[in-house]
């Protein structure tokens, strides 16, 4: 069985709302390295063209999903899927009306913070404890924050108190230990998948992109298995599936057919809440076109994202 783990640690887009970008650099990196090896990258490849979904601003949902909310009150959903529930180490956002008097961020190397524009987050899960969460992006509509890791699987209250006008708002949410998100590069959950392709041919990894901008629309990229030598590896970013019960039981799959999974878990040390999946991709999706991929977790399941084959 072949067996390989590249963790991808790279840089966030500072952009006001951010864009889930994965530019090809045309470089190959890891030359050396072989099918059949089992590595982990933990320092940046190719810093600067190869961004895991930025976090602040994940941009604004379907208002469908996302009602607006009656002073006092918020929404808050997967940064990531923008359903419910959250897991816990994952990424929220919440949604609602005077949250902050300010629009900020948290420079990358000083994240998460406790407060952010005057706000706090506080976490009260079922057993009553309180928990602060740390803070990345903070506007008056919107606020992206983790779910503690500690904080206990049921349900709970999240408040946001927004210390310049001494308000709060309040948001019901049930917490699991798993639900997995999948970011898109559309930011609204569905879409084309925010995701990279790592092809490795006599012994050197290629790292290829799922989309391309045009017209300022993104637009899928068809992945082209190549020769038969090439083996394509699948990287999807996505936040609540970190503590997974077992490898075994998380199942991506793309086109109705399940993948070969070799890592399911954090995405570096310097990303808080990212997750990241790598799984084997079967040449029986050569020539399928536009198809579903579909993460299932412990019985949870992820939104719908796209990718595309020649």
């Amino acid at each position: 069985m072949r067996k390989s783990i590249i963790r991808l640690t790279c840089g966030f887009a500072a952009l006001a709302v951010i864009t889930l970008s994965i530019c090809f650099s045309g470089k190959p990196v890891g030359a050396g390295s072989k099918a059949g090896s089992v590595r982990t990258i933990t320092t940046p490849v190719s810093f600067g063209a190869y961004k895991s979904p930025g976090l602040r601003n994940i941009g604004l949902p379907d208002l469908s999903i996302i009602r607006a909310a009656a002073a006092g009150e918020a929404t808050t959903v997967s940064a990531a899927s923008f359903v419910g529930p959250l897991a816990i180490g994952s990424l929220a956002a919440g949604f609602g009306s005077g949250l902050a008097a300010v629009t900020a961020s948290v420079p990358d190397d000083r994240f998460p913070v406790t407060t952010l524009g005057g706000v706090t987050v506080t976490v009260v899960d079922w057993l009553e404890r309180s928990h602060t969460a740390g803070i990345i992006y903070v506007s008056p509509t919107q606020i992206n924050h983790e779910i503690p890791v500690n904080a206990a699987p049921g349900p709970a209250t999240i408040t946001y108190t927004n210390t310049a006008t001494g308000e709060s708002s309040v948001s019901f949410v049930d917490i699991a230990p798993v639900a997995p998100g999948l970011f898109t590069m559309n930011m609204t959950g569905s879409g084309i998948a925010n995701a990279v392709i790592v092809r490795k041919r006599n012994g050197t990894d290629f790292y290829e992109p799922v989309y391309r901008m045009e017209n300022g629309q993104v637009v899928p990229v068809p992945i082209d298995f190549g020769p038969e030598t090439d083996q394509l590896l699948l990287v999807l970013w996505g936040t609540g599936f970190r503590f997974r019960s077992s490898l075994p039981a998380l199942t991506v799959t793309v086109g109705g057919i399940p993948l070969e999974s070799v890592y399911a878990g954090r995405s570096g040390d310097d990303k808080p809440f990212m997750d990241q999946f790598n799984g084997w991709l079967p040449r029986s999706l050569a020539g399928r076109g536009f198809v579903d991929t579909v993460m299932d977790v412990d019985g949870m399941t992820s939104n719908t994202v796209q990718l595309s084959f020649r």
